[in-house]
């Protein structure tokens, strides 16, 4: 009976073709023309069926080829070790973005909470040290990346990879144990001069072939994948970048450290009020300019150096006006940029005086601190604004405030 059988159809987008015989079908499936899920039909049969599903066909099942690998999905195995330059530019662009975001971050947080370190990080050559301190934070914050993201955005664009020598991702105590031996063996604890012999070293094994030191030990990989131009146009782009603003940081710091040896060397310098003609010494670390006459008062803007105070001493000329009467004017005419207290009236030094505290409404953590004093019809007065922390700048505001106060007469 299986002789009177016709050919075989087989279905391809739901249409039909055939009959061919058993040979053609093997012909067709090595062409890869069908497959192993294509419908078939012959005469005898009730319905269509897979052909893997076919007693008769399963045998040229063995014809078929396996998938050629997809090129996304290659074999890491076989990529190259990258190279050591494209690794010295991978690296040195993550380890200048996150040195600098740490450096940020920490100077922030520092800078609210400890007036030591304030006054320690505007020494001459302090910010140098900071960064090197900064360093192993970085690579810290480099391990975390890498295990949540996969990879670190240097590497990432440059086809970089580190891998165990079985090709598989590192966990975060192996990346963390890896970016130590960095440190030390490859960036020398981020010492001048240190580094670039370290450096030099991990390159000269690098170029013969070898593995760096920090990689040999564990039998670490690092590979190059194919990255493209567009990726390496990007790095290139945000390495410049990157440069750029680490030179320009770099300027700002040498001119800010030639300022600070320029006051440390100058100490005090003297001022007059223009009004008394009476002389006091004023700290270095005070910048002082002029302000442009505001509604009949002669201000003049005494601000620390390194930012963190302000003190603005200003007089002007009321006849006829009490005391009370230029405190309630003056807060009428500061409500939009002052939040102050009630306030309280006192003698000092033989003077009536009015202090008062509070903020600044452009900043809820700027500490304000005003007093006025009345001479005849001159009202004078001295604004402080501090930023925190407030104890840097605490000694050095009260020793400016009461110099002034002597000018007054």
């Amino acid at each position: 009976m299986g002789e009177k059988m016709s050919g075989w159809w087989y279905a391809i987008k739901d249409k039909k073709h055939g009959p061919i015989e058993t040979a053609e079908m093997k012909r067709l499936l090595q062409a890869g023309s069908i497959e192993a899920k294509t419908f078939v039909w012959r005469e005898g049969m009730e319905s269509w069926r897979p052909l893997s599903d076919v007693e008769e066909l399963r045998s040229l099942m063995a014809v078929i080829p396996p998938p050629l690998p997809s090129k996304n999905k290659a074999n890491e195995a076989d990529y190259p070790s990258a190279n050591r330059w494209s690794r010295f530019f991978a690296r040195t662009f993550d380890v200048w973005w996150e040195t600098l975001l740490v450096a940020v971050v920490s100077s922030y947080l520092l800078s609210r909470y400890s007036a030591n370190f304030v006054e320690w990080i505007h020494r001459p050559g302090t910010s140098q040290i900071f960064g090197i301190l900064c360093l192993p934070g970085a690579l810290f914050l480099d391990a975390l990346l890498y295990r949540l993201l996969g990879n670190t955005p240097g590497k990432a664009l440059l086809g970089i990879k580190v891998k165990t020598s079985e090709g598989k991702k590192l966990n975060l105590t192996q990346y963390l144990f890896r970016n130590f031996s960095v440190w030390v063996k490859g960036l020398g604890l981020g010492i001048p001069l240190v580094n670039l012999f370290t450096m030099a070293s991990q390159s000269k094994r690098l170029g013969e072939g070898r593995q760096a030191s920090y990689d040999e030990l564990p039998d670490f990989s690092v590979q190059s994948q194919p990255s493209g131009w567009l990726r390496k146009v990007v790095f290139g782009a945000a390495f410049l970048s990157l440069f750029g603003v680490v030179a320009t940081l770099n300027m700002i710091e040498k001119n800010a450290d030639r300022d600070s040896v320029m006051r440390n060397a100058q100490k005090s310098y003297s001022w007059e009020n223009p009004r008394t003609l009476a002389s006091i010494n004023v700290d270095s670390r005070w910048k002082l300019s002029k302000q442009t006459p505001i509604d009949g008062a002669h201000t003049y803007l005494f601000s620390e150096a390194a930012g963190y105070a302000l003190i603005v001493f200003a007089v002007q000329d009321f006849p006829g006006y009490s005391l009370s009467d230029y405190i309630s004017g003056f807060k009428d005419n500061t409500t939009k940029d002052m939040v102050l207290d009630g306030g309280r009236f006192f003698e000092k030094d033989g003077r009536q005086m009015w202090e008062g505290s509070g903020r600044m409404v452009s900043s809820d953590s700027a500490r304000l601190n005003v007093q006025v004093v009345q001479s005849g019809s001159s009202f004078w007065r001295v604004v402080t604004v501090q930023s925190v922390p407030y104890k840097y700048s605490d000694d050095l505001a009260e020793d400016l405030r009461s110099a002034l106060w002597t000018t007054v007469k």
